[in-house]
């Protein structure tokens, strides 16, 4: 959704928060069940390349995305209440979240396509994998 410049209210069932954004800036309004934090996010304006970003909503200390066999790191060192996000070349991969060495989820043959957004999120009740409904094509 593209809003103006200012206050922004964000709702999640009976909570609400007025968030203040900057024009030009692409966000996620996260609720951890006690309050709204703004994540500022990177914009996907490379259309040579997808991005993918990865959310920690949960208490793990630090997760990684990696390819699904733990040998290239994609994004790392995402501390819980963060996000962290790399620009990628199109290409369908097996990937998996981790902490530390162990594999908390993995995404069998996740097509990338150039000019999309991807995100990853960890919560508490588990992962999901989404395409942003912005594109850069």
């Amino acid at each position: 959704m593209v809003v103006p410049q200012g206050t922004v209210a964000a709702r999640v069932g009976a909570a609400s928060s007025n968030l203040a954004v900057v024009a030009g800036k692409f966000y996620s309004a996260v609720w951890n069940g006690k309050a709204f934090k703004l994540l500022t996010d990177a914009s996907a304006d490379d259309r040579a390349k997808a991005l993918i970003t990865v959310y920690n909503l949960s208490s793990v200390p630090a997760i990684d995305l990696k390819t699904a066999d733990g040998k290239l790191s994609v994004v790392s060192g995402v501390k819980p209440g963060e996000s962290g996000n790399r620009a990628v070349n199109g290409i369908t991969v097996d990937l998996a979240v981790f902490s530390g060495s162990k594999a908390l989820a993995t995404f069998k043959g996740a097509a990338l396509e150039r000019g999309n957004a991807y995100a990853i999120v960890l919560t508490r009740d588990g992962f999901s994998m989404t395409l942003s409904s912005t594109t850069t094509k």
